[in-house]
């Protein structure tokens, strides 16, 4: 799935779920440079979605919470439900296929 697809997925969850629009721009951030991290295969230690939650955020050593939070998510549940209606795995299952970078 492209990068900006899963980015404009996970907005439109938010909205569904009440986040205002100044909460969603940080999503800039990862349409920006997730796609420059593809192309030059620079693998962070988990990309999401999940771009708001997957459209390819990346996960860092962030919590699911915190990602939830700066993804304009009320909750870490609203999120993780949202993003395994979408992809059918947790966002943890989903941090636990990509590769590792440690």
């Amino acid at each position: 799935m492209a990068i900006n697809t899963l980015a404009d997925k996970i907005a439109k969850f938010a909205v569904e779920d009440g986040t205002t629009e100044s909460k969603i721009a940080n999503l800039t951030f990862f349409r920006a440079s997730a796609p420059e991290a593809a192309e030059q295969g620079v693998y962070n230690p988990c990309i999401i979605i999940v771009g708001q939650g997957q459209k390819c955020a990346y996960f860092g050593d962030l919590q699911i919470q915190q990602i939830a939070e700066q993804s304009g998510f009320g909750s870490a549940t609203v999120f993780c439900r949202n993003f395994k209606k979408e992809y059918s795995q947790s966002p943890r299952e989903y941090r636990d296929t990509l590769p590792s970078t440690k």
